[in-house]
């Protein structure tokens, strides 16, 4: 992974610390952070922390910028929290920064078109 993490990411530090994150996308057919990390080698706690320390260092639009088309000005990330108290059984969910509310961080990449947001949405 880490041979097409360097075509997308520039330096070689980006791009090796993006490799499984980008196969945890892969392999977890999703955006949610929190579905992401359960498909990483380690601990889930550790691959969140991994993610969310590589956001804030990194600079993903950059390498989402390649992915789309070259007319494309820019490309909007923004990372969710989603709550869910409600959900105690369902797989997906997990705990918030604060330790305790139930929920998923979602995140969300979507391309500027005639005025209006292409959200790229997993199946």
């Amino acid at each position: 992974m880490e041979k097409y993490s360097d075509e997308l990411f520039t330096g070689e530090e980006e791009a090796r610390k993006a490799a499984p994150i980008v196969k945890g996308i892969l392999d977890a057919c999703s955006s949610r952070i929190s579905e992401i990390v359960q498909h990483m080698g380690g601990t889930p706690t550790a691959n969140m922390k991994a993610i969310h320390r590589w956001l804030e260092k990194g600079d993903p639009d950059i390498a989402l910028m390649r992915l789309y088309k070259d007319e494309t000005p820019y490309v909007i990330v923004d990372v969710t929290e989603v709550k869910r108290p409600q959900a105690k059984r369902t797989r997906y969910v997990g705990v918030l920064k604060d330790g305790q509310t139930l929920g998923f961080d979602l995140l969300m990449l979507a391309t500027p078109y005639r005025g209006r947001a292409l959200v790229g949405v997993p199946e």
